[in-house]
């Protein structure tokens, strides 16, 4: 196999700051991911997470700045954020919101056979196809399936996820989760997901970084993080997971 062409990621040093305050917000950062393969970063609120994530799909807020000694990223980036709902246009239909974004991405495709195909992989409700709804009108789990389909239309190397499930009912959070499990290895995107939730990332991903304090602590197997985690921080996180009484 020939790692260097499967690579899609490829970030050494990467360093964030806050202009205003001077301050430094990530730290240092490397990273390396292959198309297919998927990693969790894990941590508390305020550790990096999110903002490592939009680094990554170029969406820093001009209020932050950024060096890295090396940033290579793919093109094709897809990007799921954490509310659904506030991520829709409220005032555009979802068909018509899907239909623009593939038809961008793919000039003269026949958009609606494509959103045949994905409402029906992703479970969406058939209605949809003749009666399009604005974001407001539909739950959202639906919302966040729309959204996902939005990043799946660029037919990313690359799909982000910045805590997809925190704002859906703990009823469908897992059903959206093993959704983004099945389309990974369905269509071989490679996967970063962001998370607070040590459970959730072993669920999804094959390996996960810790992050505290803008810089990445420890970096395992999903397995290994979980179960022989070797820093303090670590520790703390894998015993703030939630378990069934008995």
């Amino acid at each position: 196999m020939n790692k260097t062409a499967d690579t899609i990621l490829n970030i050494r040093n990467l360093n964030i700051y806050n202009k205003a305050s001077g301050l430094q917000l990530v730290r240092d950062m490397d990273m390396t991911l292959r198309r297919g393969e998927s990693r969790a970063l894990c941590g508390g609120s305020g550790t990096g997470k999110s903002i490592t994530l939009k680094s990554i799909a170029g969406l820093l807020p001009g209020s932050l700045s950024e060096t890295a000694l090396k940033k290579q990223v793919t093109r094709r980036i897809g990007f799921v954020f954490q509310d659904p709902v506030r991520a829709l246009d409220p005032l555009c239909p979802v068909k018509k919101l899907l239909s623009e974004v593939y038809s961008f991405h793919h000039p003269g495709a026949d958009a609606d056979v494509w959103i045949k195909e994905i409402f029906e992989r992703l479970e969406l409700p058939s209605a949809l196809l003749t009666e399009d709804r604005l974001p407001r009108m539909l739950s959202g789990g639906q919302c966040q399936r729309i959204c996902i389909s939005l990043a799946l239309a660029t037919e990313p190397e690359l799909l982000l996820c910045d805590e997809p499930t925190t704002a859906l009912d703990v009823s469908v959070q897992m059903s959206v989760l093993r959704l983004l499990k099945e389309l990974r290895q369905e269509y071989g995107f490679g996967l970063i997901f962001v998370t607070h939730n040590l459970a959730v990332a072993a669920e999804i991903c094959d390996d996960i970084m810790i992050m505290e304090n803008g810089s990445i602590t420890e970096h395992g197997s999903s397995r290994e993080i979980l179960h022989n985690p070797q820093k303090a921080y670590t520790k703390k996180l894998v015993g703030s997971i939630l378990t069934v009484p008995k």
